[in-house]
């Protein structure tokens, strides 16, 4: 039997047989597999990691190279430069961390900045999108009246599978041939056919606030059933009646959607797919499925 000495403090020396050998070159062979195990579990990841995260910052940083020359088109078109610099592909994004007061003062910080300097105009980035702020009439008119101005910000994207490609999202001549055979639908003359409707749901008004008298009554929540009301009964022949119903499913579905669509356009987290997938979608989908579930029904 062969025999192994080893070098320690023992004057005698330590006998190792063959039989402890195998056992330790056992053991350092299960911890190089473990080793390995764990490089390739990482390996993996980072594979997996890498299907979503290189397609996003293709799409970021190809945003950022595409709209950058057009960072300065308008401004340069109203004889104006201003806004935040920002840094490279992320732009602002650090400026609008924080809750859904951040980013409003921040734009109120850096609006106020602009016109002090005396311009009507300021535009920023954020994570590849430009976002223009017009901060006077002059300006807003430009954009407003302007035929080139007409394509819809991301933002839009959030209410397409609401409103689907109508007259608010659609662009180019889908947009112009729309806007062309609407037009006639909102001439006052037409409004004339409508006036009674308008005093129905006006009189249920004054009816609901009678038996509120003596109460505070919160009027905007009022006001806006209210139109609710009105705008579903001229367009569409029907209404939720909400303005004796105020926890209507339709009214709680449009609080849920809209309170997500103003965090949605301040909050950028919210652009990052995985991270709105993992903790807004839920929320989202549920409301948004009630708005298409209700006004499917109000057409049957």
């Amino acid at each position: 039997m062969r025999k192994y000495y080893s070098l320690s403090g023992n004057p005698f020396g330590k006998i190792v047989t063959d039989k402890t050998s195998v056992v330790v070159d056992v053991l350092r062979t299960k911890g190089l597999v473990e080793i390995i195990g764990t490089m390739i579990g990482w390996f993996a990841l980072l594979v997996v990691a890498a299907f979503y995260y290189v397609p996003w910052l293709k799409r970021v940083i190809g945003g950022f190279l595409y709209q950058n020359p057009y960072v300065q088109k308008l401004p340069a078109k109203m004889g104006d430069n201003s806004g935040p610099k920002g840094l490279p592909f992320i732009g602002s994004i650090m400026d609008l961390a924080g809750d859904t007061t951040v980013p409003l003062k921040f734009w109120i910080r850096e609006a106020d900045k602009a016109r002090a300097e005396g311009h009507g105009i300021f535009t920023m980035t954020a994570l590849g999108r430009t976002i223009t702020f017009p901060i006077n009439g002059d300006t807003l008119r430009y954009i407003c009246e302007s035929s080139e101005e007409v394509v819809k910000g991301k933002d839009y994207e959030y209410l397409r599978a609401w409103v689907g490609d109508g007259i608010l999202l659609s662009i180019g001549q889908k947009w112009r041939d729309r806007r062309k055979s609407y037009t006639q639908l909102f001439h006052f003359s037409m409004l004339d056919g409508y006036l009674e409707t308008f005093n129905k749901h006006a009189r249920i008004m004054t009816e609901v606030l009678a038996e509120n008298s003596g109460r505070i009554v919160d009027m905007s929540d009022l006001v806006k059933r209210l139109g609710l009301d009105s705008i579903c009964d001229t367009a569409m022949g029907y209404h939720f009646g909400t303005q004796k119903n105020p926890d209507h499913p339709y009214i709680t579905a449009v609080d849920i959607f809209t309170k997500y669509s103003q965090r949605y356009n301040t909050e950028p987290q919210m652009w990052v797919t995985w991270i709105w997938y993992l903790l807004y979608h839920r929320d989202y989908k549920h409301a948004l499925d009630n708005l298409n579930a209700l006004t499917e029904e109000s057409e049957t």
